[in-house]
């Protein structure tokens, strides 16, 4: 069940190559408790992030200012990234959820 229309089209970072950035379209939805990337094109397996194993969400900014990613630390130290419009507001109900959960 999807809650508060948090969904957002997203790109997720996953490495580099030789100066090229990799990246992954897809959808990140926020559910109960847990955050859902489901790929819209490539590999098909989604990527579930638990709201309890979230340690910090953060905006960043790289390329003097002008990206939109956000940053995911996982409890296990792994950290996800995304770039997304409207990040202001979907990591402000990341926050809301994982508190109220």
């Amino acid at each position: 069940m999807v809650i508060d229309n948090t969904v957002r089209s997203v790109n997720r970072l996953t490495g580099g190559l030789k100066n090229k950035i990799l990246s992954q379209r897809g959808r990140l939805i926020l559910e109960e408790n847990r955050l859902v990337f489901w790929p819209t094109r490539g590999n098909p397996e989604e990527i579930v992030i638990h709201l309890k194993d979230i340690v910090e969400i953060r905006k960043v900014n790289t390329l003097l200012g002008l990206s939109r990613e956000i940053w995911i630390t996982l409890a296990d130290g792994k950290v996800e990234k995304f770039i997304m419009y409207g990040r202001e507001a979907f990591i402000e109900a990341v926050k809301e959820r994982k508190e109220a959960y």
